[in-house]
């Protein structure tokens, strides 16, 4: 999931018209078709910059590229079982190692990172990624999240299979609520006051539902039929908000980044509530911020894009689709 809010301070409300056209033309060569409806291009725009996500996929519909800002990963597969064998990451090689029968992934690594999985009969045990100078370990009960350790100067707490709360050694804590798989509120407590967020949704498809799994890789099952959780690096089908790499008291967007332990992004945002608290005597609220979305949608029922209150505006391009 990749939804950015470029400030939780916001100006005066602004609304934009959804872009004309129906944005299915495929950022892809023409020889390349993949079965099923694939998302090839996301654009996000806000009022001071633009973020642009592509990818591209072989006659079978297997990803075999992607480029996210600075970061470009190309995927090599083997031809005949159509299993990735190695990624290439803005030059670095990773090496993909598969154990068992089937297959399945049990490491893959290369320079100074490396992810490691283990396994309890059909299910994911652990799931250990190290990079950036630090590893973190993500532990799995019957294939749901029960527990995550090795994030500096942070305590994770875990339920229902979701990271619920983190906190960090100064009291600053951020605390989710979920339905289901529905990320509806998220909390953020300092010494300085509070801050609410709420979330609500539309009933159609987002654009990461189009089937972007790799072969050999486990699926965490999650509470919205269809919609699975797959860990590892440059994968899309895991959840968010939930950015294990930001600090807790950090002033940088919150709403946006993947990470295992979060939203399993089903639908589409309809709005974003915020509410401001500040400490003292007595709790004042600052006046509540309400970002609206308005979608258009293609005949697959995926949204081709949004316009939202503050400006900010989105294309989701596809192909294959009707």
């Amino acid at each position: 999931m990749r939804t950015v809010i470029s400030s939780l301070t916001l100006g005066g409300l602004l609304t934009w018209a959804i872009l004309s056209g129906c944005h299915q033309e495929p950022a892809l060569p023409t020889s390349i078709v993949p079965f099923g409806c694939r998302v090839s291009q996301v654009d996000y725009i806000d009022t001071t910059s633009r973020s642009t996500y592509r990818y591209q996929y072989d006659l079978k519909g297997n990803r075999t590229g992607s480029a996210d800002g600075s970061t470009t990963r190309a995927y090599t597969l083997d031809t005949t079982s159509g299993y990735v064998t190695s990624q290439d990451v803005n030059g670095a090689k990773l090496a993909y190692q598969y154990d068992g029968t089937p297959k399945r992934i049990s490491r893959i690594a290369g320079g100074a990172v490396s992810y490691a999985y283990t396994y309890e009969g059909e299910d994911l045990k652990t799931y250990v990624a190290s990079e950036n100078g630090r590893t973190i370990t993500y532990v799995f009960t019957g294939g749901k999240l029960t527990a995550v350790t090795g994030v500096p100067g942070e305590t994770i707490t875990v339920a229902s299979g979701k990271i619920s709360q983190r906190t960090d050694a100064a009291g600053n804590a951020i605390t989710y609520t979920y339905t289901g798989d529905k990320l509806t509120q998220t909390e953020f407590i300092s010494s300085t006051g509070r801050q609410v967020i709420a979330y609500t949704y539309d009933t159609k498809s987002f654009y990461t539902n189009t089937g972007l799994f790799f072969l050999g890789f486990p699926r965490i099952p999650t509470a919205q039929p269809g919609a699975e959780i797959q860990p590892g690096p440059g994968l899309d089908n895991i959840g968010g908000p939930v950015n294990l790499s930001i600090p807790i008291n950090s002033s940088r967007d919150r709403i946006g980044v993947d990470e295992i332990g979060g939203l399993v992004q089903i639908n589409n945002y309809q709005t974003i509530g915020i509410k401001q608290y500040a400490k003292g005597a007595t709790e004042t609220l600052t006046p509540e911020r309400i970002l609206r979305y308005t979608h258009q949608y293609n005949a697959d029922g995926y949204s081709l894009g949004y316009s939202r209150t503050d400006g900010a505006r989105a294309r989701f391009y596809y192909t294959n689709c009707n």
